[in-house]
């Protein structure tokens, strides 16, 4: 919603601010914050945000850090703030709460991750990949969320879950959300490998057909992060349907077929074709014949 805007009225609702490690710094030693740091990483919490109270903030700084704020998110720059927040709770609670969302246990891993959902980009994945009762738990005491992202403000407000309350508490994060989760990272480095798209929405399809992609990629016995950004870009470059093209197939059955010692991945494969190539392979996918071959 680009007519959002964190002015006075705004800031009556959204009180806190989430602040990233990389501004900590940056703010007066006077403004009124507290980490927000998961358990697991004891005292090394440089690198964690902050919440800001900016109704604590003097009306002049507070309007000069808004509008600033506003800017950068027009002008597509790195925000001073990831989000802005609004919750009834103190500022206590809510810092609580948002450490201990900031916990990811994946299967494949054995120590606990940083979750960095609140990254703009990252945040406006959520509820796709979440659903509204796994928003509900995400979100927990706090009513909404501006995030400024792609040139714009989107307002993401916390629904009532579909079950109870005691079921919205014992909410569990299922293996196809947890599989979705892990592919973020993936997601959001090919994503910012593109243009970015004009507004918030455009961003969050774009990241879903970069996870079909990718979800493609890993099908196809691809493991390595970066392979699978290169997969997915050259599906949405090039063709949706580039891999289905038989010199593709032949490139992923090398792949598949290669031994660890053969040190082959499907970036150093893909860098030898020629760009002209990538053009004739798109257009041959194209014609009626190659169509009728592979979707009889």
């Amino acid at each position: 919603m680009s007519e959002l805007y964190p002015d006075r009225r705004a800031v009556e609702r959204f009180r806190w601010a989430l602040i990233d490690a990389t501004h900590r710094e940056a703010l007066p030693a006077h403004w009124p914050t507290q980490v927000v740091a998961p358990g697991f990483l004891g005292d090394d919490t440089e690198r964690c945000p902050v919440l800001l109270d900016l109704h604590a903030m003097r009306s002049d700084e507070r309007a000069e850090w808004c509008d600033a704020l506003h800017q950068e998110t027009l002008a597509l720059q790195d925000t001073r703030a990831s989000l802005l927040i609004a919750a009834e709770a103190p500022m206590g609670a809510v810092a609580t709460h948002l450490a201990q969302r900031m916990v990811l246990k994946l299967p494949e891993h054995d120590r606990p991750m940083q979750w960095r959902f609140f990254d703009p980009g990252t945040s406006l994945q959520m509820p796709r990949v979440l659903g509204s009762d796994g928003m509900a738990w995400l979100m927990g005491p706090v009513t909404a969320f501006m995030v400024p992202w792609a040139g714009e403000w989107t307002l993401i407000e916390r629904h009532r879950a579909v079950g109870s309350a005691s079921t919205t508490h014992a909410f569990k994060l299922d293996a196809t959300q947890l599989a979705a989760l892990s592919r973020l990272g993936v997601v959001n480095r090919a994503a910012m490998a593109c243009p970015m798209p004009e507004g918030a929405q455009a961003w969050t399809l774009q990241g879903q057909q970069l996870d079909h992609y990718i979800v493609q990629g890993q099908q196809q016995g691809l493991t390595q992060r970066d392979d699978l950004v290169a997969y997915a870009l050259k599906a949405h470059h090039v063709h949706p349907r580039i891999h289905e093209h038989p010199r593709m197939r032949a490139l992923l059955t090398l792949l598949q077929k290669a031994h660890p010692n053969d040190e082959l991945d499907y970036r150093e494969l893909t860098a030898a074709i020629a760009p002209e190539d990538w053009t004739a392979m798109a257009a041959e996918l194209q014609t009626p014949s190659f169509q009728e071959e592979t979707h009889p």
